[in-house]
Order: structure tokens, then sequence, then C-alpha cells
């Protein structure tokens, strides 16, 4: 039940302790979600299980959204709404989902390229 609290949560008033859980439950679950993708195209499996590890990064970005422009707003930065570990927590929602997703896609290249390097052997 305490996930209805967190999705209900708003800019300002979240800790940083807060954000934490759904930013670290997010990056969990897409990295399992691709690496179970990657071992299944390894063994011959389709290759678009591992493009799953791209849903749940994509809610977690939406979410963050408010939370990042709050701490980049230059009203609550000048007024001391905002600072320290709540400051970074509030970019983090943001900005770790979509450089993770970014992560994601280049590791997809290269995992791509040493599979079919392996292949050939």
């Amino acid at each position: 039940m305490w996930w209805i609290t967190q999705m209900l949560a708003e800019p300002g008033k979240t800790t940083a302790g807060d954000l934490a859980i759904p930013l670290g439950i997010t990056i969990l679950l897409a990295v399992a979600l691709f690496g179970f993708g990657f071992s299944r195209e390894k063994d011959g499996g389709p290759a678009w299980v591992k493009y799953l590890s791209f849903l749940p990064l994509v809610p977690c970005a939406i979410y963050g959204w408010p939370y990042f422009k709050f701490a980049t707003d230059d009203f609550a930065i000048k007024g001391n709404f905002i600072g320290g570990n709540s400051a970074l927590a509030y970019k983090a929602i943001f900005i770790v989902p979509i450089v993770l997703g970014v992560v994601l896609i280049i590791v997809t290249v290269v995992a791509k390229r040493f599979i079919d390097n392996e292949s050939r052997l």
C-alpha cells in the first residue's frame, strides 16, 4: 500500500530516500530484464526480449520529470526550498533512467556484435 503514497508524492515535500526506492526498483528491473533478454538471445532465443528492459525506464522518467523541473527551478533554488541530497535525488529520478536507456542501447549494439562474432567461431 506504500506505493500509492509514493505515486501521490509531490515535488518539494518528498525526501531523497522516498525517491531512492522507485529509482532503485526501476534500475534493478531494467538491468534484470536486459540480462535475461541477452542470455535468451545468446542461447538462440528471440532478440526482442532484451528490449523489454526499456519498459520500466519510461514511466520512471515520466514520474521523475516534475521532480527534475522543481530541482532546476530558479525560484526553488534561490528560495532554498531544495538543496543537498534532495536536489541530487530530484535530478537523478529523471536523468538516471534516460542515461541507463542510452547505456542499454550501446550495450545492445556491442552485445549484438559479440553474439555475431561468437557464432562465427
